[in-house]
């Protein structure tokens, strides 16, 4: 497969003002090169930090790994798969742009799935998702937050074992950092309310695991961590974080927030 004409045909299909004749002869491209597995060896490239890969591109690749991914993962080596999960948590890591991080958290759930599914050990990535929830950057914690979130939502029973540590890493990150130092301010309020998007997939993940002991251990702490949320977004007139609080009370308490709070809460 030749990378240059792919990577053309991307840019092309990435770009907000293109031919139109141009952009139905890339998608045609791009959509057959993404019938052979080697695709995705071309697409971690194109993800590699060190790449000089425009921004919209590199959300575009996110998207096409994760759909080549769990297509093509069984026709990879073990190689080439190392290769691909090493290659998305370091793409995680440097990551700024929010449809960007969701992409690749995305693309990084479909791999672990595969892996799993596989027995393919990816030992690294609860560790590397731990440190990174606690770093002092924004976009770290809230691509963590994005991801741990997706992945005890898809990986069910699998994850069983860590919901304890992992409420105790999402209240925390959930809260109202005063001292950090970050100075964007809308990074850092994506950052928390990513923390209760994954506290209320850990909820609802809590629910349908049939285990009581656990949620009633848990689910207290779920409810009193929203319940306090809310009270601090509404006290600074934040709504946006208000509804991600309600929204995680709800799963919490397995209700339909729509129908308590209205369908715009």
């Amino acid at each position: 497969m030749e990378t240059d004409p792919f990577s053309r045909a991307l840019a092309v299909l990435a770009s907000p003002t293109v031919d139109p004749n141009a952009c139905r002869e890339a998608e045609t491209f791009v959509t057959a090169a993404s019938e052979d597995p080697a695709v995705v060896l071309v697409l971690l490239k194109h993800l590699d930090p060190a790449a000089a890969v425009a921004p919209e591109t590199r959300h575009l690749v996110a998207v096409l790994l994760a759909n080549s991914a769990g297509k093509h993962w069984r026709s990879l080596d073990d190689a080439s798969r190392r290769a691909m999960q090493t290659c998305v948590l370091a793409a995680l890591a440097n990551a700024e742009d929010p449809a960007t991080l969701r992409a690749l958290a995305h693309a990084a759930d479909v791999v672990a799935q595969s892996s799993t599914t596989s027995n393919t050990p990816w030992d690294e990535l609860l560790p590397s998702l731990s440190e990174a929830a606690r770093s002092p950057k924004d976009a770290h914690r809230e691509a963590a937050s994005l991801l741990l979130g997706n992945l005890v939502e898809s990986m069910g029973p699998t994850l069983k074992d860590h919901h304890p540590s992992l409420v105790d890493l999402f209240v925390e990150a959930s809260k109202d950092e005063t001292n950090n130092q970050s100075s964007n301010a809308s990074a850092r309020r994506r950052a928390r309310r990513a923390a209760l998007g994954a506290l209320a997939q850990l909820a609802t993940a809590l629910g349908s695991g049939g285990d009581f002991p656990l949620v009633a251990t848990l689910a207290p702490r779920i409810v009193q961590r929203c319940l306090h949320a809310a009270g601090e977004y509404s006290s600074k007139g934040d709504l946006v974080g208000v509804a991600a609080a309600l929204r995680a009370l709800a799963a919490a308490v397995s209700v339909d927030a729509d129908a308590v709070f209205g369908d715009d809460l």
